[in-house]
């Protein structure tokens, strides 16, 4: 997940220590009656995006093997499909944090909405306005750049 959302491995393994050093530290404030991966989930989006703001540091695409495509019954076309993964990895850093982690969330993650409202503690039309966002920039840079991808 901080890989995702900071698209550099390095600083993903620093924040992703941090993180663990947070969650030993406040596990003893854990609400037991709520879902522990969406807790990890809300102190490793809040650790990124403290990262962010101290480094504004945005290098790296996504790992493209981490986007999931729909699968293909024609071997020939895996090679396009391997590319397009690196090119929506390539787009999806071009993003701002907020509307990159809606998308890794929601694409790379598979969480639901919910989760991600609770994650990012915000309402249902924040994290849509995100994520419809997100699809159009993505939409609009592979119309413009990749158009080879898209289906007529």
């Amino acid at each position: 997940m901080a890989f995702g959302i900071l698209c550099n491995v390095q600083n993903a393994n620093d924040v992703t220590q941090q993180v663990f050093v947070k969650l030993y530290r406040s596990i003893s404030g854990f609400d037991v009656n709520r879902n522990f991966f969406t807790y990890l989930y809300k102190i490793t989006v809040n650790t990124c995006f403290d990262f962010l703001r101290k480094q504004k540091n945005r290098a790296d695409p996504l790992d493209a093997n981490r986007i999931e495509l729909p699968a293909n019954e024609n071997p020939g076309a895996l090679y396009d499909e391997k590319e397009l993964r690196a090119i929506i990895g390539k787009l999806a850093s071009r993003l701002s944090p907020r509307q990159r982690t809606v998308f890794v969330l929601r694409h790379i993650e598979g969480l639901k909405m919910k989760e991600i409202e609770e994650i990012l503690n915000c309402n249902t039309s924040t994290v849509r306005t995100n994520l419809y966002f997100s699809r159009q920039k993505m939409k609009m840079w592979l119309e413009k750049e990749y158009p080879e991808f898209l289906e007529d």
